[in-house]
């Protein structure tokens, strides 16, 4: 099915509290960003059917589950798929955010954080998602078992299509084009969300965790995505 187009600069809010509101809405204006809200997960569902937009800022609801019904519903449904989605929460468990990426979520802040930090990590996938559209003409990838075609943006391991995130795509691709050698997790910082600063390195190992279980046969005992001890990962290409 063919993906909606999206508006690559329009952010979408959905958000039940409306101080919450008040706060995003100036400072993503005065980034440049064109700003739609919803205050409910219908109402956002609804805007993104109608015009997708480039990403979706998903704010604390009522009920926790709720958000992962939304991030869900947004990464699986075809119209929403390639929508970013940025996820703000009160949860801080390594669980919650590992539970988040599986969903499709692109990124995953806890609460206290500051705008600051929030508009670099969407400034950051912004980036990363036009990066991706002006690599469409490399050639695919395969590699044993998995097929990763650049220019559709998607991966298959045996013929079936991997739910891959944009940041897991992205890893996957890097990772790929540089088999055998080992990465540090600074590196694959600067690589995957270029000099930003609240990037932390427990946000490399998530992402690796995450992808290893979309990739590898058995991901409690990897194959193809390595640990190399006290430096990073590698690619067993």
């Amino acid at each position: 099915m063919e993906t909606l187009s999206s508006n690559h600069d329009e952010i979408l809010i959905i958000e039940q509290d409306p101080k919450n509101v008040e706060a995003l809405v100036p400072e993503l204006i005065r980034q440049c960003y064109r700003v739609r809200v919803a205050k409910d997960d219908e109402s956002g569902l609804a805007e993104m059917k109608k015009e997708a937009p480039g990403l979706v800022i998903l704010g604390p609801p009522t009920l926790e589950s709720r958000q992962w019904e939304l991030c869900r519903a947004i990464k699986g449904h075809p119209k929403t798929k390639s929508v970013l989605v940025v996820i703000l929460t009160g949860l801080a468990k390594e669980e919650n955010r590992l539970r988040a990426f599986e969903l499709g979520a692109d990124e995953y802040l806890t609460k206290p954080y500051s705008l600051k930090e929030l508009v670099a990590r969407i400034r950051a996938l912004f980036r990363r998602a036009k990066m991706l559209v002006t690599e469409r003409n490399d050639a695919p990838l395969q590699l044993g078992r998995l097929l990763i075609d650049v220019a559709n943006h998607e991966a298959r391991r045996d013929g079936k299509v991997l739910p891959l995130t944009h940041t897991e795509f992205a890893l996957l691709k890097f990772f790929a084009q540089n088999p055998g050698r080992v990465f540090s997790r600074e590196q694959l910082i600067h690589v995957l969300w270029g000099d930003d600063r609240f990037v932390e390195y427990r946000n490399v190992d998530v992402h690796v965790y995450s992808l290893r279980k979309r990739i590898e046969p058995n991901p409690s005992r990897p194959s193809l995505l390595l640990t190399v001890r006290n430096i990073g990962y590698k690619f067993n290409g």
